[in-house]
């Protein structure tokens, strides 16, 4: 029945209305109806986890290695400058930033892809901030051109550039490669055949006073073997590393170099393969030490004899000369490759650098390479043994994790090899982990 305006309005009217209205069954179906639609509307506005009537379903917890990457990077990203480069607090020779920069980009260059995606801006800051040293010098150098680690800053930004896109020219890329080449201790630097250094890099590079070097050592060595290695003929060599899904093959025109530089990296290689032979002379266990002046204090751990001419190895040196012989033999584990991996099986520990075992004064050089370290084995874990690699993986994961600051950063007391420097212990922290991932 349909009531006009005027009943409806009544006194009476609205009374029996009302008493339609509340009938229990009636009221009952309304109730329902109206729980429905609160339902639906709930689910439309706040998504089904936070509907009425829904379970939330639980995120899974971030592990303690995935929430130690995350805050490293937020940390690394907090401390970029306005002018986009990173820039020590502690020493003055590296507060331009040249140096720093290349560090914490070849970090992050290391991170998945989404992840890295989510701080493309100030990976892009940086390379403007990278730029113009380039483009006065030929190399990476500070923006006004001056020299702050150079060899290593170089060769850290072309092996960045073959991980993500720096938009480096040809002209660049060529120019750093030719810069890489002529910082070789070679004979146009004054180094003959019969110099110890001959065929390895220094920290100087091209403009070190000839026939001087603060010794060509085994850490230098392999970034830049690492770096000059793409450049090679399309073999095993210039192929990605499927256990380092950051990496992806160079580009057309960064390998089109001149062939008259081509033929110089092959040669440059070729000299470091006789270095790289020279420098474990002696070493019957299958360990490297870090340079190849035998007599240097740089051979941290001491020497085996007392005329000085047999250093101990040790184990961050170890490392790197492992993955030194790998780039120079296309990827190959070799018998030379196999000792030095068994060294470092039978060296095992992470919370210091194992080889100063037994020397009276090793002035606290093991506990100062501890992030340096924890970074340069893990990368070596790939040629484990399975059980050893997931074990010393573990051990790693542990020792980060535990030591990292409630900033995310990592910092080591020592400051023997400038660790005590937030900016570079935290660098090598998270390539360490993101390597045991």
């Amino acid at each position: 029945m349909i009531l006009s305006s005027k009943r409806f309005f009544s006194g009476a009217a609205r009374a029996s209305s009302l008493r339609w209205f509340f009938q229990p069954r009636l009221l009952g179906a309304v109730y329902g109806v109206v729980l429905v639609l609160a339902a639906l509307s709930s689910t439309t506005f706040l998504g089904p986890e936070k509907a009425w009537g829904f379970q939330t379903q639980e995120t899974q917890p971030q592990s303690p290695a995935d929430k130690a990457i995350s805050d490293a990077t937020s940390y690394l990203i907090s401390q970029q400058a306005d002018d986009g480069g990173w820039h020590s607090k502690h020493y003055g020779s590296m507060k331009q930033g040249a140096a720093n920069t290349a560090l914490v980009l070849y970090a992050l260059s290391q991170l998945p892809d989404e992840q890295r995606q989510a701080h493309a801006d100030s990976i892009e800051k940086a390379r403007k901030f990278l730029l113009p040293g380039i483009e006065k010098t030929g190399f990476v150098a500070n923006p006004d051109g001056s020299l702050d680690y150079p060899v290593y800053g170089t060769a850290l930004i072309l092996t960045v550039h073959d991980r993500i896109d720096l938009k480096l020219s040809t002209k660049q890329i060529q120019s750093m490669v030719q810069f890489l080449v002529d910082s070789q201790c070679m004979d146009p630097r004054g180094f003959t055949t019969e110099n110890p250094n001959h065929g390895g890099w220094d920290i100087l590079g091209t403009g070190a006073t000839q026939g001087k070097t603060a010794g060509a050592n085994v850490s230098v060595t392999f970034y830049v073997a690492q770096a000059l290695s793409r450049f090679r003929p399309e073999d095993e060599a210039a192929k990605p590393d499927p256990k380092s899904p950051a990496e992806k093959p160079v580009g057309e025109k960064e390998k089109e170099l001149p062939v008259e530089l081509k033929a110089a990296v092959e040669s440059a290689l070729a000299a470091t393969q006789k270095w790289c032979n020279r420098i474990v002379e002696g070493s019957k266990d299958g360990g490297f030490y870090f340079t190849s002046e035998h007599k240097s204090l740089l051979n941290k751990a001491g020497w085996q004899d007392e005329t000085m001419t047999a250093p101990n190895a040790y184990g961050s040196a170890t490392c790197d000369g492992l993955s030194l012989l790998k780039q120079l033999e296309k990827g190959k584990i070799n018998q030379r490759a196999k000792a030095s991996i068994q060294w470092l099986v039978n060296h095992p520990g992470v919370e210091s650098v194992p080889g100063f075992e037994g020397q009276v004064n090793t002035i606290g050089w093991p506990a100062s390479l501890r992030f340096y370290y924890a970074a340069a084995l893990s990368r070596s874990l790939v040629d484990f043994e399975k059980d050893q690699a997931a074990l010393t993986n573990k051990a790693i994961v542990k020792q980060l994790t535990q030591t990292q600051l409630s900033s995310g950063a990592w910092r080591n007391e020592s400051s023997h090899m400038r660790e005590n420097d937030e900016l570079i212990a935290t660098p090598f922290g998270l390539i360490a982990l993101l390597n045991c991932k």
